[in-house]
C-alpha cells in the first residue's frame, strides 16, 4: 500500500482491519499519514480498545465487528461527505489582500458589527461582511449559530456547560440564551450522526 501512494496514486477512501495477517493495521495509517496521505479511513475491529489510538490519525470512523450493511453505507456516506468537505474552500478580501480558506480549517467566525474575524488552524483572518451571509453558505458544512455573534465549525467543538461551547484550541463560544434548546438540539443531532458507537 505505500509503495502505491509512493508511486503518486492516490486515495480517497480506505477501510483497514486492525488486526491482519503480517500486519497492524494501526502501524500501516501511521506510515500513510507520514507518507502526507490525507484520504479518508475507516478503521474495522472486534474490539473497542484501539478506537481512542485510532483517533490519533484523523479517521473518519471506526467500526466494531460485526455490522450491517446499512452502518457500511452509512459510515461510506459519511466519509465521502468528509473527503468532500476536505476540498471545499472560500475566498474572502481583507482590504486589497485576497484570500483563500478551507471550509475543514474554519474554527468559527466572529462578527463586529461588518467586521468579521475568521478563526482557523492558521490563525485569525478579517474581512468585512455580514456573518448571516456566511451561515447561509456554510451551514451545509456542518457550521452552527451559536449566538449572534458567532458561527461555529461543530467539527471543533469539544462539549458545552451552560452556556458555553468549549471548542479546540481553548477557545469558549457563548451559547445564545434565548435559542440554546434549539441549538444544542441540532449540535446533539450532530453528535448522533458522528460519534462512535
Amino acid at each position: 500500500m505505500l509503495w502505491y501512494i509512493q508511486k503518486n496514486h492516490d486515495i480517497d477512501l480506505l477501510f483497514i482491519d486492525i488486526e491482519m495477517p503480517g500486519y497492524n493495521g494501526l502501524e500501516v495509517i501511521k506510515h500513510l499519514r507520514k507518507s502526507k496521505c490525507h484520504c479518508q479511513i475507516v478503521v474495522i475491529s472486534s474490539y473497542k480498545e484501539y478506537v481512542f489510538q485510532s483517533l490519533d490519525y484523523e479517521i473518519s470512523h471506526y467500526l466494531v465487528k460485526p455490522f450491517d450493511d446499512y452502518k457500511i453505507e452509512s459510515v461510506t456516506n459519511l466519509a465521502i461527505e468528509k473527503f468532500m468537505l476536505s476540498r471545499k474552500a472560500i475566498e474572502i478580501y481583507d482590504g486589497p489582500e485576497h484570500i483563500v480558506l478551507l471550509v475543514k480549517n474554519i474554527i468559527f467566525i466572529e462578527s463586529n458589527l461588518f467586521n468579521l474575524t475568521f478563526y482557523t488552524t492558521r490563525g485569525p483572518f478579517y474581512t468585512k461582511g455580514r456573518i448571516r451571509n456566511y451561515q447561509k453558505l456554510l451551514q451545509p458544512y456542518h457550521f452552527l449559530r451559536t449566538h449572534k455573534s458567532y458561527l461555529v465549525n461543530m467539527s471543533f467543538i469539544l462539549g458545552y456547560k451552560h452556556h458555553i461551547f468549549k471548542l479546540s484550541g481553548g477557545y469558549e463560544i457563548e451559547i445564545s440564551h434565548t435559542n440554546r434548546a434549539a441549538i444544542i438540539e441540532h449540535y446533539n443531532a450532530f453528535l448522533r450522526q458522528h460519534l462512535v458507537r
